[in-house]
């Protein structure tokens, strides 16, 4: 008898086992160590256009005449890889968590018909000179991070899930949309502005711009105090905090406990105040 439950004990902790392995490469558990010497990958793309990479690739932009995008870390790396350059665009992403990696950097090299870029789970992507383009749309999520100097006349910035973005803007057209926790810190010289910020997001604007529009929710803040603008149009609820500039004129309204400062007194002011909300000069 007593035999028959020691066979039976292995037969449970070998099930349990064999489960808590099973689940930990279900759920994407399992690291993948980088094995073999650094090699090299190049992809020829004709015309590039998106760009969206994920699982903690170091990414540099590089202005070029061609499109193409080198890729260095190991082979296996490369070969566990899920790469996508259908309809002009390219596309990187793993399955797995990636563990000790001697290198794993990407080369994109672009041409003027790159439109969006999308980084996440912990990506970052930097270029050592301007990036010069009509029009670009930005997209960070879970803790990826972005540090460029842009010249556009249109630039979107939506960030998310802690991610971080350090820009300096040159741009008719400027539109960020900052939540979750995550943050934007852009020097700017530019026209029209729109910011919004939610769920304890932060979005800080330095220089120059004609008009702001700026909104803040559920407990995120815009610092713009060292943003002149000649007209701001304010919105603020549910303990957000904006801070501002305003030249020319202020449109203000506050609720459910947050706050507006503004840094100057413009010529002309028009406030709304509810529910807790407070708008006043510092």
């Amino acid at each position: 008898m007593i035999q028959i439950l020691k066979y039976a004990l292995y037969a449970v902790l070998a099930f349990s086992l064999f489960s808590c392995q099973t689940v930990s490469k279900i759920t994407g558990n399992e690291k993948i160590d980088g094995a073999g010497p650094v090699i090299s990958k190049e992809i020829a793309i004709n015309q590039l256009e998106e760009i969206d990479i994920s699982n903690s690739w170091e990414v540099k932009l590089i202005k070029s005449s061609t499109s193409k995008v080198i890729i260095k870390t190991h082979q296996n790396i490369i070969d566990l890889s899920e790469i996508t350059t259908d309809k002009n665009m390219f596309k990187i992403s793993f399955q797995e968590q990636i563990g000790e990696v001697d290198q794993k950097t990407i080369e994109i090299h672009y041409t003027q018909h790159l439109e969006s870029i999308d980084l996440s789970a912990t990506a970052n992507l930097s270029a050592d000179d301007e990036v010069s383009l009509d029009q670009l749309d930005i997209d960070l999520s879970s803790a990826s991070k972005l540090k460029l100097k842009v010249r556009t006349k249109s630039l979107s910035i939506e960030t998310s899930s802690s991610s971080t973005a350090d820009l300096q803007i040159q741009s008719n057209k400027l539109e960020i949309d900052a939540s979750s926790g995550s943050r934007v810190t852009a020097k700017i010289n530019g026209k029209s502005i729109t910011a919004e910020a939610s769920s304890g997001s932060s979005i800080k604007l330095n220089g120059s711009a004609t008009i702001l529009k700026s909104s803040t929710s559920s407990g995120s803040e815009i610092n713009a105090a060292d943003l002149n603008v000649k007209k701001i149009i304010a919105s603020a609820s549910s303990g957000s905090s904006q801070k501002l500039f305003p030249l020319k004129s202020l449109d203000a309204k506050a609720s459910s406990g947050s706050s507006i400062k503004y840094l100057n007194t413009p010529d002309q002011i028009k406030i709304s105040k509810s529910s807790g909300g407070s708008v006043k000069s510092q």
